[in-house]
């Protein structure tokens, strides 16, 4: 890496939204919304299916999108060891899909 910069495509551990922000509700919905809007608007050029959005929080508890992948990497999740949580990972394009099928 360059003195100065970050490298934002390795994933050193992965975390729940509520183990990185605690109960610091405000923030948590800012993320969601945020991260519907960006779906929403990058789904106007056409359906994707999935996608995930990768947030930093700054010293000022802002959060700032850093990239968004049109293709997660899913097999992350299983070091949560939370079978729910996988179970919605890759259920959800399947249920987005069924969604979509039956607006017609």
């Amino acid at each position: 890496a360059m003195i100065g910069h970050y490298v934002t495509n390795i994933c050193g551990a992965i975390r729940s939204l509520e183990y990185i922000l605690g109960n610091d509700i405000a923030l948590m919905e800012q993320i969601v919304d945020v991260a519907l809007e960006t779906a929403e608007t990058l789904e106007k050029d056409g359906l994707l299916g999935e996608l995930s959005v990768d947030f930093g929080i700054d010293q000022d508890h802002q959060p700032w999108i850093i990239e968004v992948n049109g293709k997660p990497a899913k097999e992350l999740f299983a070091k949560l060891n939370d079978m729910a949580m996988i179970e919605r990972v890759y259920l959800c394009p399947i249920e987005y899909a069924l969604y979509l099928s039956k607006r017609g």
